[in-house]
């Protein structure tokens, strides 16, 4: 595992001058061409990225450092296709033998059938079934063959804004002309600047001036290409100097309470320890986002802080539902201190809002993590088989493990946990519900979600599953007899009792609530015993 973590700093410099969008648009306009080019000799043409390097540096009029950095770009993109594709044929893999087992099943089903009329169902519905399994075969094929080509399918601009030239009035464009200046925009918005560690300031095409007297200037090295089109001086106005660049250092002083560090403290950093100290290489990206705004992303590598959590301080439990999380917080011994929901809820909403929402919600429970000094436990969900096996549920059902940010939710759980000093287990999901309803839900008065998310935090602190004895009291003869029968008898583990208690959970919710009901009735809020 790295030791290293990315750190990005985001500045926006709006209402930009006509001079300045002009460079910066002819420069990512290059950009793009040579990043065009590049991938059809790279990719399609197989040529040597070494023999490439020098010609395209004569051909473009670019130097060696701004080649270095269009070309990590597109392997970016190239290897993000690549992981893509291996995990849809990972997942057209489980479709077809899902398929496969349904068509076995339908026609020992057919065959038992003596009833014309129920056979002509089955014939009918084992067709489409075996229809779907063809299609699916064809595409896996069609996935494999081309990973094994090696030609990364990239559309360069988004293939959702390549293809809502189909749907001009529905995707707001007057039309075909508005369409393609968008297009043609987005496929060349960006610039790139890789950073180094044998340059000044991390980078050796893009420097971020910290002196007090132009604080807030990025100054970039402009290709020969583009000087010869100006008609400057290659020795003397080799720089373009991009005015009123700001990073989000607005909350300095929070910042400086948290014991973080903000971008112009490590920028005077490099100009003490230079790139090769604990700071790294510094990479620069900028984007314009419209004819008067551009954005700068400036990223690092830092090192990642020590672990400032310990087990024997307790742990945060954290179950992930269907529009909220529930926290569940023990302490050493794995009694329950108190509980609370989070709201998360992102169906329906943008990129931007879902990211947004997920993170508000990191964040708090890494508030939480980091002031009680514990560690976060997690699920360890997987729902590439249940996608695969779609068409078994309920739409209702799909449309929720579909929307579910389980990936995204985790992501993001890591990288804020590591910046905190954070640890975070992950532990088997088997029956957390379920134990959380039976052990926790009835006897503490939480709901069957924040049950389980204490249930996740004693698993990861490693405490025993067998329920209590006040809760068995209130389960019928049998219940307790099979509950003896798993505790006692060493060939069978604790979750055989749990795959017994499970399939009669409604009845036990008459038995456990009565006529006051179930709390998870009432709506969720942030409430607890702290």
């Amino acid at each position: 595992m790295s030791e290293t973590l990315t750190k990005t700093f985001v500045a926006k410099v709006r209402n930009l001058d006509e001079e300045s969008l002009m460079i910066l648009k002819d420069f990512c306009d290059l950009s793009a061409k040579v990043e065009h080019a590049l991938f059809q000799d790279l990719y399609v043409k197989k040529k040597n990225i070494n023999d490439l390097k020098r010609n395209y540096q004569i051909k473009f009029g670019i130097n060696a450092r701004h080649f270095n950095s269009i070309a990590d770009k597109l392997k970016g993109k190239a290897k993000n296709w690549r992981e893509n594709q291996v995990n849809k044929i990972k997942l057209y893999t489980k479709k077809i033998k899902s398929s496969k087992n349904k068509i076995l099943k339908l026609k020992k089903k057919e065959s038992n059938i003596k009833k014309s009329r129920e056979r002509k169902k089955v014939k009918f519905s084992l067709h489409h079934l075996k229809r779907s399994h063809v299609t699916k075969t064809k595409r896996l094929e069609r996935f494999e063959k081309e990973l094994k080509e090696g030609i990364p399918r990239i559309c360069f601009g988004g293939k959702k804004l390549f293809k809502s030239q189909h749907f001009l009035k529905e995707n707001g464009f007057e039309n075909f002309d508005h369409w393609k200046k968008e297009f043609t925009f987005k496929r060349s918005n960006q610039l790139y600047f890789l950073g180094s560690t044998d340059r000044t300031l991390g980078n050796g095409n893009c420097h971020y001036i910290a002196s007090s007297i132009k604080r807030d200037t990025l100054k970039i090295t402009l290709p020969s290409a583009l000087l010869r089109k100006y008609k400057k001086d290659l020795k003397k106005e080799k720089y373009f100097h991009l005015k009123k660049v700001f990073f989000n250092d607005d909350n300095e002083i929070k910042k400086k309470k948290k014991g973080e560090c903000t971008f112009s403290e490590i920028i005077e950093n490099y100009l003490t320890t230079g790139p090769k100290g604990p700071a790294g290489p510094l990479t620069y990206r900028l984007i314009l986002e419209n004819e008067k705004t551009v954005k700068i992303a400036a990223s690092l590598r830092i090192p990642k802080p020590e672990k400032i959590t310990l087990k024997d301080y307790g742990a945060i439990g954290v179950d992930l539902n269907k529009g909220f999380v529930s926290i569940g917080i023990i302490d050493r011994f794995g009694n329950p201190l108190y509980s609370y929901d989070i709201g998360m809820n992102t169906h329906g909403k943008k990129e931007n809002q879902r990211q947004e929402i997920i993170r508000n919600c990191v964040q708090k429970i890494c508030k939480k993590a980091f002031e009680q000094k514990i560690p976060i436990i997690i699920e360890d969900l997987d729902f590439s088989t249940k996608k695969a096996n779609a068409k078994q549920y309920h739409k209702s059902y799909n449309r929720m493990i579909s929307s579910f940010p389980y990936k995204k939710f985790k992501s993001c759980l890591e990288h804020e946990a590591t910046k905190f000093g954070i640890q975070i287990i992950t532990v088997n999901p088997a029956f957390t519900s379920v134990i959380g309803f039976g052990k926790f839900s009835h006897g503490y008065g939480l709901t069957p979600h924040q049950g389980a998310a204490v249930a996740i935090a004693r698993r990861g602190l490693n405490f025993s599953e067998n329920l209590s004895s006040r809760t068995a009291r209130s389960l019928p003869g049998d219940f307790v007899s099979s509950l003896k029968k798993s505790s006692r008898d060493g060939d069978r583990h604790v979750w055989a009792f749990w795959r017994t208690f499970a399939s009669d959970i409604p009845k036990l919710k008459n038995i456990f609530f009565g006529r006051i009901g179930p709390p998870f009735e009432k709506p969720f809020k942030e409430q607890g015993r702290p």
